[in-house]
């Protein structure tokens, strides 16, 4: 599988050992179009239309932080705002 130019040697290197998995997930996500995508683009730089504190069950945030995309205080700031009982 091809992956994203601004992918690190670290991440195909996760991506092709404990994280081989993603495509799984992701594959079917983008089949029926690139909503999600986009989504995820506007979730940069605009409110997001739910929180994470509000959810009902376990939130895995993961973001590396050599990410080339988004700034890994994103991440931090989403896992931060998680309200554990």
């Amino acid at each position: 599988m091809e992956y994203d130019p601004e992918f690190t040697p670290a991440d195909l290197e996760a991506l092709n050992g404990p994280w081989a998995w993603l495509p799984s997930v992701v594959g079917p996500a983008v089949a029926t179009g690139n909503g999600g995508l986009v989504d995820d683009d506007l979730a940069y730089v605009s409110p997001w239309d739910s929180d994470p504190a509000a959810a009902h069950g376990p939130v895995l945030v993961v973001h590396g932080e050599q990410d080339r995309v988004v700034p890994s205080s994103h991440g931090l700031a989403a896992g931060a705002r998680r309200v554990t009982a």
